[in-house]
């Protein structure tokens, strides 16, 4: 059994860093139309998953239908648009996202109970998908968009520093959950998650902040470098164990198998859907762009 988990822990590495290889080609060799394009596909594939996580059929006939529509939607906001509309249609998603990510603490918090009213639910499961989704996408574009006509890769480097935290916070809770877990930390949603593995993380994330500070990209206390590594492992747990939430009802281990033993595009943004709606609030409200 052991042998086993090795074996799809390099797999896991392997895939990782071909992902990161992929992920840092279209940050930084994508024109901002590519971009919003391969995100549009990126979305539709997820959309594709929900669906057959949640075993929405009504919803098959519809989708590309509906992803067109938000394509062009995306398209015309940032690419047409003027940065007060765009700040100003930004707070309407991101108040919707933040609304979602607070419901969906409680739903996590008090699972098993808190799926009662909404399982057998179609129309709650696709409300629930696109908060999830068309959010976590819009947020994707509205940073990379970020000051792109005075620095065409400010966008890009902020979101690589907030997603290079969480795939390290990510792979290090799993390998080392893997090794050293011994105390379930979510028995009910993820049995999977240790509480060794989730502390490793912790520190993990903790040491890239500090490396962070070092070479200048924060400028912040050491308290403060601290709280935020705890704050951001809380959000990409909850993140993880929202969509474990929905795989669990759906009684599917993983989203997809486009990534072979790595699951599905959703197993891979998971953790990140909540930590980029607080991110992108916390940008709306300050409306200070170092460019």
């Amino acid at each position: 059994m052991f042998k086993y988990e090795i074996k799809i822990l390099l797999n896991r590495i392997i895939i990782t860093l071909i992902l990161i290889s992929l992920i840092y080609y279209v940050l930084f060799f994508l024109t901002l139309y590519k971009f919003i394009f391969f995100i549009f596909l990126l979305f539709v594939l997820s959309i594709i998953e929900w669906i057959k996580i949640n075993k929405i059929e009504l919803f098959n006939k519809f989708i590309f239908i509906f992803c067109f529509i938000i394509f062009i939607c995306f398209y015309k906001i940032f690419l047409l648009s003027s940065l007060a509309f765009i700040n100003f249609f930004s707070k309407i998603i991101n108040l919707l996202s933040l609304t979602w990510c607070l419901l969906s603490f409680l739903l996590v918090i008090y699972y098993p109970k808190s799926s009662l009213f909404w399982k057998d639910s179609y129309f709650l499961k696709i409300l629930f998908g696109l908060l999830i989704l068309v959010s976590f996408f819009y947020d994707i574009i509205f940073i990379r968009q970020l000051c792109y006509t005075k620095n065409h890769y400010y966008g890009s480097y902020l979101l690589l520093y907030i997603l290079i935290p969480i795939w390290f916070f990510d792979s290090s809770s799993y390998i080392f959950g893997v090794l050293f877990g011994v105390n379930k930390l979510f028995m009910k949603l993820s049995p999977g998650k240790t509480f060794e593995g989730y502390l490793f993380g912790v520190l993990f994330l903790i040491l890239i902040f500090f490396i962070y500070k070092f070479v200048g990209i924060l400028n912040i206390s050491n308290l403060n470098v601290i709280i935020i590594s705890f704050l951001m492992s809380i959000l990409s747990l909850f993140g993880d164990l929202q969509e474990s939430m929905f795989k669990r009802i759906g009684k599917v281990k993983n989203s997809s198998k486009l990534f072979f033993s790595h699951g599905g595009i959703l197993d891979r943004i998971d953790s990140l859907t909540i930590v980029l709606s607080f991110i992108s609030n916390y940008l709306l409200f300050l409306q200070e762009y170092r460019c």
